[in-house]
């Protein structure tokens, strides 16, 4: 775990604020109201990170807020929750009335607002302590719940009693692991025994919610680590205890030893959330090397597989990939044991098949998790990586012809034979290119025009 603030530094000291926002806050206070910058801009400040945004506290109710910020743009970003956003100098400024929350009827959104007259009654309803933090334009902080001690301590601890934090909002379950990976924090033990207790309840929200929140955390520096400790929590959200089943994993000394693995694999990939995502389906291979009661046949590697791909369905079903995300899991969990101790026919069939940013991606991967010291003995060993790596590139390097599109022919060449248009020179085409790929000698007009026809004399 980091520190994030120096032994000598207290949440008292003044912030750099910027001024659009002290603009706001000013507003505010000369229009005879109370205000405060809340939530995580206030922790972030704290810490010395710059915030993503600024969140407003007032006692101002919104048509006194509409009054006192005519002169500037208005969002009318929820005024039925008190909520409005403040245009000023290109920053969006979110400005909310005090209020307590109830009754949180689908797990998400408040089914009753209640607006409240001090500070004190609008911080104890937010999440973590760490987040409950008030400053005003002077850099001063109030701090009601211990948050300033618990960012000193690198802890997130949830608002008084954790249950009901987080039968308010399932969500701040994700949350809570969210923060643990992006601020190397801790998560403190009453609140991290609730998140157990209640992950369950992840099922009432709704997947873009948990994937927005699962790219943040993939992407962030302390992934490995909070994959560890939530590990019972990824286990219900990705369906991995149907997959241990499945394929008969009972062994909780390998289960853990392998999503262990699977952890630092995921931390050591690229930083990008698709490939970090297909990193999870690794687990499968993870649980093959450290099985003993497989020995690595063919017929073991090929249910790796089967199960690589299980997991990476479940994990994209889960959070409802888009088709850009899919791609990129589905290239990892299909290709990643191809035969990369092979010559450059093998690659060259390897580009046309899934192209040539599949290919670097995926070798790519692989040679990630080699120099993290966690791939897979039947995946490849290390040094296969690096002749993969000189035989591809040396394909490129001589212009060697893999696909359509490097093909000294083209359909009209073919139709000038006297072959129909349609499927017919399609499939001479695919052909052509099937022989250059064994011999790429032989990307030559003439050559492919000879053989285009010997083979339509053959076909029709």
């Amino acid at each position: 775990m980091k520190s994030s603030i120096d032994a000598e530094n207290n949440c008292d000291t003044p912030c750099e604020i910027p001024m659009p926002v002290k603009t706001c806050l000013d507003m505010l206070v000369e229009a005879g109201y109370e205000a405060w910058l809340v939530g995580g801009c206030v922790r972030d400040l704290v810490m010395g990170r710059v915030p993503a945004d600024y969140d407003v506290t007032t006692s101002a109710r919104v048509d006194e807020m509409r009054h006192i910020f005519s002169a500037y743009k208005i969002v009318d970003s929820g005024a039925h929750f008190g909520t409005l956003t403040i245009m000023i100098n290109q920053f969006a400024i979110e400005v909310t009335t005090y209020r307590t929350e109830s009754e949180y009827a689908d797990s998400r959104h408040p089914t009753m607002v209640t607006f409240v007259s001090s500070l004190s009654e609008d911080l104890i309803r937010r999440d973590f302590t760490m987040n409950a933090l008030a400053m005003d334009a002077e850099g001063h902080i109030v701090d009601e719940v211990g948050g300033c001690s618990d960012i000193s301590a690198g802890l997130i601890r949830a608002v008084g009693q954790a249950d009901e934090r987080f039968s308010e909002d399932p969500l701040r379950i994700m949350r809570a692991l969210r923060f643990a990976a992006e601020l190397e924090f801790d998560i403190e033990e009453d609140t991290f025994s609730a998140m157990l207790r209640m992950h369950d309840r992840l099922t009432a929200i709704s997947s873009e919610r948990i994937y927005a929140e699962i790219n943040r955390l993939l992407c962030a520096a302390g992934v490995a680590e909070t994959l560890i400790v939530g590990r019972d929590i990824f286990f219900y959200i990705f369906k991995m205890r149907d997959i241990l089943e499945q394929y008969q994993y009972k062994n909780q000394e390998l289960i853990q030893s392998a999503w262990n693995r699977t952890a630092t694999a995921v931390g050591s990939v690229k930083k990008d959330f698709a490939v970090r995502l297909g990193a999870l389906a690794m687990f499968a291979d993870y649980l093959l090397e450290g099985s003993e009661l497989l020995h690595h046949s063919t017929t073991d590697i090929r249910e790796a597989k089967l199960c690589r791909i299980s997991i990476s369905k479940n994990v994209q079903n889960s959070i409802k990939c888009g088709k850009n995300v899919k791609f990129v899991v589905e290239k990892i969990a299909k290709h990643v044991d191809e035969k990369w101790a092979a010559d450059a026919t093998y690659f060259r069939g390897l580009l046309y098949k899934f192209g040539e940013a599949g290919v670097w991606l995926v070798l790519e991967f692989i040679e990630d998790l080699a120099e993290a010291g966690v791939l897979p003995r039947h995946i490849a060993e290390p040094e296969t990586l690096v002749s993969a790596r000189n035989t591809i590139s040396q394909i490129f390097e001589d212009g060697d012809c893999w696909s359509l599109s490097c093909l000294a022919v083209n359909g009209a060449d073919i139709e000038s034979l006297g072959v129909p248009r349609g499927e017919c020179i399609g499939k001479l085409l695919e052909l052509c290119v099937q022989r250059v790929i064994r011999h790429p000698e032989d990307n030559r007009k003439e050559t492919l025009l000879a053989f285009a026809k010997n083979q339509f004399d053959l076909i029709k």
